[in-house]
């Protein structure tokens, strides 16, 4: 969980946007990392808005700490972002072009877009997306080893990162286990070996 995609792909997405004047944040896609990413932005006392397809994970989301879930089924979520003013950062972590443009259109003029999700060529315009909002787009890639010490501390402060574990399997079930985070019925998922 600290090393891994649960708290240590947030946690380095959080380096990427940590400056102070920085107080909402929208997270696309609330698989482990977007999850993550909720419990990091809400610890540091931002307003998080979660956007996703499963109402499982959005309900799971509003849990851990977001402000608004929101369904991307059921509602146009870049309007209810910006209904509320837009966001000062955006984190990309379902790894959909249309949720990375989603990301640049939600975002303030002058904010921040981190890509966590894996995925393909995306057309974006520099004019557009970037020169005329002033937009800033970083990348972040797991997490780096010396960001270990200040992990470990946000978990001695109180950050949960267990609550992001949902189900555990034997690991004789392990199809069914995967078939039901595939499907977006689970956070975290431990797979246990019999001893």
């Amino acid at each position: 969980l600290l090393s891994g995609d649960g708290f240590g792909v947030p946690y380095h997405t959080s380096t990427k946007i940590a400056a102070g004047d920085i107080r909402t944040v929208a997270v696309f896609g609330a698989g482990p990392i977007g999850l993550g990413s909720v419990m990091v932005q809400r610890f540091l006392g931002r307003t998080v808005y979660a956007v996703d397809v499963s109402p499982y994970r959005l309900e799971l989301a509003a849990r851990l700490g977001a402000s608004q879930s929101i369904s991307a089924v059921d509602a146009d979520a870049v309007e209810q972002i910006l209904a509320a003013t837009g966001v000062d950062a955006a984190i990309e972590a379902a790894g959909r072009p249309e949720t990375l443009k989603q990301c640049f259109r939600v975002v303030r003029p002058g904010g921040t877009v981190v890509l966590d999700g894996e995925q393909p060529a995306v057309p974006l315009s520099p004019s557009d997306d970037f020169i005329r909002r002033d937009v800033t787009a970083v990348g972040a890639w797991f997490y780096h080893f010396s960001e270990f010490g200040s992990e470990l501390a946000m978990v001695r402060q109180g950050l949960r990162v267990e609550d992001l574990i949902t189900h555990r399997f034997p690991l004789g079930e392990a199809e069914e286990a995967f078939r039901l985070f595939a499907s977006g019925q689970t956070g975290k998922v431990i797979l246990l070996a019999k001893r």
